[in-house]
């Protein structure tokens, strides 16, 4: 209905014109991007949560086909922040690891004096 009326949106219309013209493999391509879209916001939130009470001077994200990158700068020799760190990573991976995905974090201290990768998109 929502073809006919031309109310669908975008990606339902490629979806369905795949799906009728037989391209199986554009079909499958897309399965995999909107997997990838879905469990990489999950692992984001659910890792964020996990965090959130940790203190961080930086924080940064980017992402490929199966796993979250993670930048994080603490204060120098927070030892708690980082093994609470390294307790969230292992959490969340814990839960994700079965459908293919997985956190992979970078932990440096202030007086490394690093800068985030210019891929990563900064949140703190």
């Amino acid at each position: 209905m929502q073809l006919e009326t031309q109310t669908a949106t975008p990606q339902m219309q490629s979806m369905y014109q795949n799906l009728l013209s037989g391209n199986v493999e554009n079909v499958i391509l897309a399965g995999k991007q909107q997997a990838k879209e879905f469990f990489v916001t999950k692992i984001i939130v659910e890792y964020v949560t996990e965090i959130q009470s940790i203190p961080l001077t930086k924080l940064a994200f980017d992402h490929n086909d199966s796993e979250v990158l993670v930048w994080i700068q603490i204060s120098d020799d927070d030892t708690d922040s980082e093994n609470k760190l390294i307790l969230a990573e292992a959490k969340v991976n814990a839960k994700y690891h079965d459908f293919g995905y997985h956190i992979c974090s970078v932990i440096v201290e202030t007086s490394d004096e690093l800068p985030v990768p210019n891929h990563y998109q900064i949140i703190k």
